[in-house]
């Protein structure tokens, strides 16, 4: 089964970061990479996306959490995917949503 870790956060939060905060949550980012490839897990897909200022579409209240990111795992488990989306890294002010990818259903 693939689950969604989808990292929500706002991004004044992350430009008050200091470099060597950024840094070190890059390194903890790339860490977590690791450990999912030493574990046997497929990721499937993980990506930091553009700031949110470069996004199209419909604008969003200030302050309000932006996705900053995701990675999606292929898992046996919710348990297992709770228990990854756990130890996944984040910044001051992120929380992690998880979801259940269901592919089939987009398209036809």
């Amino acid at each position: 089964m693939e689950f969604a870790l989808l990292i929500h956060g706002p991004e004044r939060a992350w430009a008050e970061l200091s470099e060597q905060d950024r840094t070190a949550l890059y390194s903890a980012y790339l860490d977590f990479g690791r450990e999912l490839r030493e574990a046997g897990v497929t990721v499937v897909f993980g990506a930091r996306l553009a700031r949110p200022d470069a996004a199209k579409g419909d604008p969003r209240e200030d302050g309000r959490p932006e996705l900053g990111g995701m990675w999606i795992l292929d898992l046996p488990s919710e348990e297992a995917a709770l228990e990854w989306a756990g130890r996944l890294p984040a910044g001051p002010g992120d929380r992690v949503e998880l979801r259940r990818c269901d592919r089939g259903r987009m398209s036809r």
